[in-house]
């Protein structure tokens, strides 16, 4: 097995730093991948970098301002933050954080001007947010009042546990998503906004109900069940929210464990004639 090199970015770092250190981590070709350590420390004031390739920098630790050539304005840089900075556009380092160490991740590369840059997820537009909510919301509102009427009526005790088990968890999938609606600091945020087509899932497919003989209404909330997760599994990967992510992401197996809970009953006894 190849030998493969580990280290850390905020270890082995000199305790004397009279001037910002800079250190190779990784170079190949035209591109290079460097740490930079500051305490302190900032560009002379007669001193610009101008730099014949592309720099990437990304501030791990500390604080720090950079100024660009042609701008009044420092931009303050904090953990997390990230420029771009294009070749042969003349930069310094106005200041960096006096009480601690100033940790930079930086990549040198260049470029022939292709260059895509990642998008922060922002919030869906309005209308389509609302829709996929409500729709949802629907969803839920229906397989509830299904399965606990079917709690109601069923004569074996096995099958009325396990429906009303899934009416009292659909009630909470429905009072979630009524959070995410009604709740401006719970709006969910999306990486992409794809087409989950749930306006024609939910017109194709008929409403359950008592009226329908027992296996066909089974059936149908099965179907239902996996349409619920796939939507759910569908709004997880588009979300750019971990914690809303998760919640889409238990959603969904909840609405997977109703239907492998449906199929088993429905493998064991095929549903009889029970209302």
């Amino acid at each position: 097995m190849a030998d493969i090199p580990k280290a850390n970015l905020f270890e082995a770092i000199p305790k004397n730093l009279p001037h910002e250190w800079f250190e190779t981590l990784v170079e190949s070709g035209e591109i290079r991948i460097e740490r930079i350590v500051s305490r302190g420390h900032a560009s002379d004031e007669e001193f610009w970098y101008d730099q014949a390739w592309d720099e990437w920098v990304v501030l791990l630790t500390g604080d720090a301002g950079l100024r660009l050539a042609g701008s009044e304005q420092i931009m303050p840089l904090v953990p997390g933050d990230w420029v771009h900075i294009p070749a042969h556009v003349r930069h310094q380092v106005a200041w960096t954080a006096a009480d601690g160490e100033t940790i930079w991740l930086a990549v040198h590369f260049k470029t022939s001007g292709n260059i895509k840059y990642w998008k922060e997820a922002k919030p869906m537009d309005r209308g389509t947010y609302q829709k996929i909510l409500n729709d949802a919301i629907q969803g839920e509102i229906e397989a509830q009042q299904f399965y606990r009427t079917v709690a109601d009526k069923v004569t074996d005790g096995h099958l009325r546990a396990m429906f009303q088990g899934f009416a009292d968890e659909e009630l909470k999938h429905r009072r979630i998503l009524e959070g995410f609606k009604e709740k401006p600091d719970m709006a969910i945020h999306f990486a992409r906004v794809p087409d989950f087509h749930l306006s024609e899932s939910m017109a194709a497919s008929a409403s359950l109900s008592m009226e329908m003989k027992p296996a066909d209404a089974i059936a149908l909330a099965m179907k239902k069940e996996e349409a619920a997760m796939r939507h759910y599994t569908q709004l997880a990967d588009a979300c750019g929210d971990a914690a809303q992510q998760k919640v889409f992401r238990e959603l969904a197996a909840m609405e997977r464990g109703h239907k492998a809970k449906m199929e088993n009953a429905f493998v064991d006894i095929g549903f009889p004639e029970v209302w």
